[in-house]
């Protein structure tokens, strides 16, 4: 898993810094920490959020649309302004 959040900023040519990785278990988001991308947790039932969040974590959510909706209200709120 860790091998595939690496390398899927690559492969869509995104930033890693900019990129969110979204997941439903623990080593997903110890994943997207070792890769440098922002880490989601979505509470599917399959786990819970590691207890220590890291700095690039957001937080935990109960499903993918409240993820959705919570990740594009940060990007708005720190997009540049004209």
């Amino acid at each position: 898993m860790p091998g595939m959040v690496h390398a899927a900023p690559a492969w869509f040519g995104a930033d890693a810094e900019r990129t969110v990785a979204v997941g439903d278990h623990v080593s997903d988001l110890l994943a997207a920490r070792a890769a440098g991308c922002w880490g989601v947790h979505v509470r599917s039932g399959r786990g819970v959020a590691p207890a220590s969040g890291g700095p690039r974590d957001l937080g935990g959510f109960p499903d993918v649309s409240a993820c959705v909706d919570a990740v594009e209200q940060r990007r708005t709120a720190h997009a540049p302004r004209p």
